[in-house]
């Protein structure tokens, strides 16, 4: 870090504390949820939506962000995003369900996009597949500190304030601004090359035409819509399906979840320092194969033991080996095209991410062991994929302009 960029700092700061923002509300959002008279379904229904919508507002949002005013954008969504977090903390118990849904699905596309954008800031100074990675685990390791804070207090009493669910939304409106007021001091403009800055309308129909034409990036958009849709199918709902299914307590479930997430990024950190296997195959055996092997012990062995290992292995796999397993596709398109290739990766994960929650719904009302064998199948075209674009990728490393 002492030798990096300072930009780069200040943006991995902002990443820093919108994650943490978030990880406070949304650590308990399913039972903040069920808390204004949501249902289970409702719960799940309403998270596919917020998905689906995700992926539409993704596509729009290409067509008007533009290398030149990224930074813009991303201070504009910061704002919306802290104002959205203060309306959820006010109608908190009035009933207003319809309104919070909305506000709700709103945030997710914003919280999505916002994600999606602090990489090509990034990229925007510097391009490396180290950094991806190091953006990535920056988010996660301050969304995990925000957990475990949030279950911390949850329930406990600060002087006369009592600490409820809805307290973290009102903390994260704060945590955003001060996001915002680093933001403001980054000077993104002079590390932009303006010759090459291109309208973002033909950036997107030029990489889509690139991508139609192009079988690694097929392969890798194709593993990445069936890893997601096999991995929402199991953490869809994870704190419903800890407290419901498993019949572990909100706060239990709450440092259940945290001590996967915590080991996500240890791990995902160890991996990227010394563990990055130059066989790319076995890279994707410890992300995918493992998984596979895990979930037929938990159809075979179904007991809470069992189940709670393929939780946690969905939640920890989901953070490692991702400076080789998506950094590399990335990368292979130019700056001004990044941003839409990054979009259209997302668009396609929300999609999947919808279905796959979706189908955990569905499939909770029957049984969780419908759920794991559902996801099976996915993880198992998941692997096929992922050592096909592995075995193209190396053949030819950089895509054809």
């Amino acid at each position: 870090m002492e030798n990096m960029n300072k930009d780069i700092k200040k943006i991995l700061w902002v990443t820093a504390l919108y994650s943490f923002a978030g990880g406070l509300f949304y650590n308990f959002i399913e039972l903040w949820l069920l808390s204004n008279k949501f249902s289970v379904s409702e719960v799940s229904t309403i998270y596919s939506i917020g998905a689906f919508a995700t992926a539409v507002g993704i596509i729009i949002f290409s067509y008007v962000i533009k290398q030149k005013n990224i930074q813009n954008f991303t201070l504009a969504l910061l704002i919306i995003k802290s104002i959205i977090f203060y309306l959820m903390f006010q109608i908190n118990g009035l009933g207003f369900k319809t309104i919070i849904g909305i506000l709700f699905i709103i945030d997710f596309v914003i919280d999505t996009e916002i994600y999606v954008l602090l990489y090509p800031m990034i990229s925007t100074i510097k391009k490396d597949d180290k950094l991806y990675a190091t953006r990535g685990l920056t988010y996660e390791v301050f969304y995990y500190i925000a957990y475990f804070i949030s279950g911390l207090l949850i329930g406990k009493v600060l002087l006369t304030y009592k600490f409820t669910y809805n307290s973290f939304a009102i903390l994260g409106t704060f945590i955003l601004f001060a996001s915002v007021v680093i933001l403001l001091d980054v000077d993104l403009d002079k590390y932009i090359k303006k010759d090459k800055v291109m309208n973002s309308k033909n950036s997107l129909f030029r990489t889509l035409d690139k991508i139609k034409k192009d079988k690694i990036s097929i392969l890798y958009l194709v593993f990445v819509f069936f890893a997601t849709i096999a991995r929402f199918t199991v953490v869809g709902v994870t704190m419903i399906i800890l407290t419901k299914n498993i019949g572990l307590s909100s706060e239990n479930a709450s440092y259940v979840r945290l001590l996967f997430n915590i080991s996500a990024v240890l791990i995902a950190s160890l991996i990227l320092r010394k563990f990055t296997f130059k066989n790319n195959y076995i890279n994707i055996f410890i992300r995918y194969g493992l998984l596979i092997i895990l979930y037929l012990l938990a159809i075979f062995y179904y007991n809470n033991a069992t189940l709670l290992i393929a939780i946690g292995y969905t939640l920890i796999s989901a953070s490692t080996y991702t400076h080789v397993m998506d950094a590399p596709y990335i990368n292979r398109y130019k700056e001004d095209e990044q941003i839409a290739f990054v979009n259209i990766r997302e668009t396609i994960r929300y999609i999947s991410r919808a279905i796959g929650t979706y189908i955990c719904g569905l499939c909770l009302a029957y049984s969780f062991k419908l759920n794991i064998s559902v996801s099976l199948i996915g993880f198992i075209f998941t692997i096929i994929l992922s050592c096909s674009a592995y075995y193209y990728i190396n053949k030819n490393k950089v895509i054809k302009k």
